[in-house]
This record gives C-alpha cells, sequence and structure tokens, in this order.
C-alpha cells in the first residue's frame, strides 16, 4: 500500500472547509496537552474526500484560538512533517481541514503531534494523539 500526500498542509489562509452541530462528533479523537501549563486540546476527525478518489482528509477542531508551527503525522513505517506558518490563527470550535491522504484504511492508527501557541497567552503547547480510522 502506498500512503501520498494529496494536498500541502497550508497555514496561510483560514478556511474552514467544513463545520459541523454541536453534538455531531461521531469518530472523534480528542487531543491531550503534553506541556503542563496548557490547557488545549483539539479534536481530529476524518471524512472521505468528495474532490479526489481514495482519499481520506484529517479535519481538526481547537478549544481555544491557536497557531500551529508544526504537525508530525506517523502511521506504520508512513511518516510526514506538516509545516505551519506560526502566524494563522485557527478558531476555536472551528473545523479546518490538516492533509488528505490516499490508500487510507479503516482500523489504521495515525499519530499525529501539533506544535504551536495558543493566542490567548502565547503559551506553547504539543499535542500527542493516536487516532484510529473507523468507518
Amino acid at each position: 500500500m502506498k500512503i501520498s500526500n494529496y494536498i500541502l498542509f497550508v497555514l496561510t489562509a483560514i478556511v474552514p472547509v467544513y463545520t459541523r452541530k454541536d453534538g455531531d462528533d461521531k469518530g472523534l479523537n480528542s487531543l491531550m496537552p503534553t506541556h503542563e501549563n496548557s490547557s488545549t486540546t483539539i479534536d481530529i476527525s476524518h471524512l472521505e474526500s468528495t474532490q479526489f478518489n481514495d482519499v481520506i482528509e484529517f479535519y481538526f477542531k481547537p478549544s481555544v484560538n491557536i497557531t500551529i508551527s508544526k504537525v508530525d503525522v506517523a502511521m506504520k513505517n508512513f511518516t510526514d512533517i506538516l509545516p505551519g506558518d506560526s502566524q494563522t490563527i485557527y478558531e476555536k470550535d472551528q473545523w479546518s481541514m490538516m492533509v488528505g491522504y490516499q490508500g487510507v484504511d479503516v482500523g489504521q492508527e495515525w499519530v499525529f503531534v501539533i506544535s504551536g501557541k495558543d493566542s490567548s497567552n502565547n503559551k506553547d503547547y504539543q499535542i500527542t494523539t493516536k487516532y484510529v480510522v473507523n468507518n
């Protein structure tokens, strides 16, 4: 199986590509902070792309306004580094697309390490999660 990245992680513009209503959180995994002073959390979800065949798009929703400096992505023998611009503000409770990959299968376990700053207090955070692709 070949995993290929179909879109660059672009952090130069905030464009919420997908919004869910409150309570529509089926299949979400919450990311917990690894820095002691951070209260930032980020939900992750995925959808099948409506534009590209065999592509799964990963989305994120922060609990506070954040900037992102980098996202490390890993799945078995696959790794990717998504650079951020450390300036674009991703708004609290708004879904944004992170990245899309071809060849993603149900049951795969992905690890996302998201680093950046909480926009309200300028404190660093680094959030690590394991995300299992469900249906």
